[in-house]
């Protein structure tokens, strides 16, 4: 378990097993253009997540670390982890320091949305979605009706 309040990068580094490639779904969208940087923690908009395959943070540099967006064949996007707090590991210290007020750790296995790379795509049925980044591999959906 990581238990803030306190909790540091380095603890958050030596709590997380893996990461994953993903696709956060949104349950909706407001008319105005979303940040990026849009709710990071406690986001009361996902209806889901699509992860691709685990892999080990040894040797991930997660700042670095590149991915293009692609929508319906069509590329609407492209950033690195940068982008997320500096550093996506930087979300699971705020989430975690945060959670603190309410006592409640991050649990063991808790999978944890470190915040959007990207702004958000607004999704229609029978809209596909490829996420490609640079090392964590690539992660699909096709969402129906």
């Amino acid at each position: 378990d990581l238990a803030g309040p306190g909790v540091t990068l380095a603890d958050a580094f030596a709590a997380v097993e893996c990461v994953f490639p993903a696709i956060e779904v949104g349950a909706s969208h407001s008319k105005t253009r979303p940040s990026h940087q849009g709710p990071i923690i406690f986001s009361k908009f996902t209806a889901g997540i699509v992860l691709g395959r685990p892999m080990s943070l040894n040797g991930l540099d997660l700042r670095l670390e590149g991915v293009v967006a692609t929508h319906n064949n069509v590329v609407k996007g492209s950033a690195t982890g940068v982008e997320v707090l500096g550093h996506p590991m930087n979300a699971v210290v705020l989430v975690a320091n945060t959670m603190a007020q309410y006592e409640e750790p991050l649990r063991a296995g808790m999978v944890l949305m470190t915040g959007s790379f990207l702004a958000n795509i607004a999704l229609a049925p029978g809209d596909r979605v490829l996420m490609e980044f640079t090392r964590l591999g690539t992660v699909s959906a096709f969402f129906e009706a």
